[in-house]
């Protein structure tokens, strides 16, 4: 899979499970074996609360809507995942491929009861949520979820995973979390797979209480100005002082090589010249965010294919 990486930070609300209930109680070593309630039940005792929409039940497939979006889940865990929103689709590979035929637990979690690791789906109001309960020490510590061919993956900065092309679709995915039966973090984070996206869940690397959940959230990105995708890179307090300076010097340099002496050609005068007037354009605004005490961002809309600069309070 080819990916690729781009500085984004997208603001958006955190989302979990609506009901919570008691789980067994795990070991640090031990297999708790649950059944579909007693993950969803888990899900629900650590996860950042959300109201999780009911499904219903078709031939082969669960079906959940709300306001913004649909969210189909297959009866076998062979099958994908798929998020319907703002007139695109994106489908999602469950992580593991031994499991019984998904059961709906009271509070609308569709469960895979799989052989020490459960997998959890949940339609949230603007995405869906797949949790990977992960019940004893032997478990794997890799899970893969599969992505549509094409798709890439997009990073900030620091090479954190934060968001999905496919196609028209853009998804934005939440930061990787996991947690253990007593709320306690276990270290988790993305990588990227020929497949797909993974979640290395570090379950070994200290003294956990089981089961352990841990969870991806894919949330549809919307463009509010035209009704389409947007792609947002958002920069902190330093960072806007950086590409401002940046930026500064990059206008500087081709407005030296716009020089007539230099000779460069029309197609490099051309080129030179675009990168001047984007170079330009990033300073004035990146400028203005550092006098008005605001950081910049700037969103890319995938239809029109427009660039746009906001400032925001950081």
């Amino acid at each position: 899979m080819k990916r690729r990486m781009q500085t984004a930070l997208v603001a958006l609300t955190a989302t979990a499970l609506l009901v919570a209930a008691s789980i067994p109680a795990g070991a640090a070593d031990g297999d708790t074996n649950l059944n579909a309630s007693e993950s969803a039940a888990a899900v629900s005792k650590v996860a950042p609360k959300a109201n999780v929409a009911k499904p219903t039940s078709g031939r082969d497939w669960y079906d959940a809507k709300t306001k913004n979006a649909t969210v189909r889940v297959p009866k076998s865990v062979t099958g994908d995942v798929v998020l319907a929103a703002g007139g695109v689709e994106f489908s999602l590979g469950l992580p593991v491929s031994d499991a019984k035929d998904a059961q709906v637990t009271a509070d609308g979690t569709v469960v895979y009861d799989g052989k020490g690791v459960d997998v959890a789906v949940q339609t949230l109001s603007d995405g869906v949520r797949v949790e990977t309960v992960i019940e004893s020490a032997g478990a794997p510590t890799v899970y893969e979820y599969g992505l549509p061919a094409g798709a890439e993956l997009l990073g900030d900065a620091q090479g954190h995973i934060v968001g999905i092309v496919s196609g028209t679709a853009v998804l934005e995915l939440k930061p990787a979390w996991a947690y253990d039966a007593n709320g306690t973090p276990v270290p988790t984070h993305y990588e990227a797979s020929l497949r797909g996206l993974v979640q290395v869940v570090d379950h070994t690397a200290g003294s956990y209480v089981y089961p352990i959940v841990a969870d991806p959230t894919v949330i549809h990105g919307s463009n509010w100005w035209f009704g389409g995708n947007f792609l947002a890179i958002r920069a902190n307090g330093n960072e806007t002082t950086r590409l401002a300076a940046a930026a500064g010097a990059v206008t500087a340099i081709t407005t030296v090589l716009q020089i007539p002496s230099l000779a460069l050609g029309p197609d490099a005068m051309a080129i030179v010249a675009a990168v001047r007037a984007g170079a330009a354009g990033v300073t004035a605004y990146a400028l203005t965010a550092v006098v008005l005490g605001k950081c910049l961002e700037v969103r890319y809309y995938t239809v029109p294919h427009t660039l746009y600069f906001l400032y925001w309070g950081c």
